[in-house]
């Protein structure tokens, strides 16, 4: 018997993959223009670190892009994202 061992799923667009992202991609394409992660934390109640993570996924699979503002990194939607006007409608 030859055993076979379990590949992890492969992330090509990776959206919608939990609630916790749902909402962060909700108020970021739909709430005030370059939101900060305490900022998406505080209206999500989604804990930082969370929404750090999430963010950091997003901005790796082209979703989201960040900028560093002083202390604060700053998160809105990249802006040549294809399917971008899809989302945010």
């Amino acid at each position: 018997m030859v055993g076979v061992m379990a590949e992890p799923a492969v992330a090509l667009l990776p959206m919608f993959r939990s609630k916790h992202q749902m909402r962060i991609l909700a108020e970021v394409f739909w709430g005030p223009a370059d939101s900060t992660g305490t900022e998406l934390s505080r209206r999500t109640g989604i804990p930082q670190q969370t929404v750090a993570r999430e963010v950091a996924r997003l901005e790796q699979a082209g979703v989201l892009i960040t900028a560093q503002v002083g202390t604060a990194k700053t998160i809105r939607p990249a802006p040549d994202l294809p399917y971008g006007q899809a989302l945010r409608q």
